[in-house]
């Protein structure tokens, strides 16, 4: 991730200094590939261009972070073993409950499948925080397929700190 590894990136676009939406959208595919401070240093002194980031950007690529933190944790849902590329990273404490630090925090998320996500966030599944024994409320413990994890242990022994965020969303 060198000055040059970006020169020879953008050496197949045609750069028009003056448009800054395109400057943009450059910068914006390429944050993602190489190290923030060297591509701001180089758009400024090359292009004259100063990315300015909306709040809406940084909450997107935070949250793409998180994601990517618990895909490498976990693999798998935490629950039914269903590979990652379907899975949903989910917040134990609500996203909109957290304090920032805890918005972010790879050990306030669990990987769920998309219906085990939907369940666990209005409070229809439950991992108890002592025994990691899945509890899903009656209506749905007897259907297919959920009676099949319905007090079962989760396939991962959690991090300690994970555990916490598990208590403190059952207080």
């Amino acid at each position: 991730m060198s000055l040059v590894d970006i020169h020879k990136y953008l050496y197949n676009y045609d750069i028009d200094i003056n448009d800054k939406t395109f400057l943009k959208n450059i910068y914006e595919k390429m944050i993602n590939i190489y190290d923030e401070n060297i591509l701001s240093l180089y758009f400024e002194n090359n292009y004259e261009y100063i990315y300015e980031e909306t709040n809406e950007n940084k909450i997107r690529r935070k949250q793409q972070k998180f994601r990517e933190n618990i895909i490498d944790i976990y693999k798998t849902c935490i629950i039914t073993g269903i590979d990652s590329e379907i899975c949903e990273a989910s917040h134990i404490v609500p996203f909109c409950d957290s304090n920032n630090n805890d918005k972010y925090d790879m050990y306030n998320g669990l990987l769920l499948s998309p219906d085990m996500h939907r369940l666990f966030d209005k409070n229809y599944l439950i991992i108890n925080p002592d025994t990691l024994v899945v509890e899903i409320i009656e209506k749905y413990s007897k259907v297919e397929p959920y009676k099949n994890y319905h007090n079962k242990k989760i396939k991962y022994e959690l991090h300690k700190k994970t555990v916490q965020y598990l208590k403190k969303k059952y207080m």
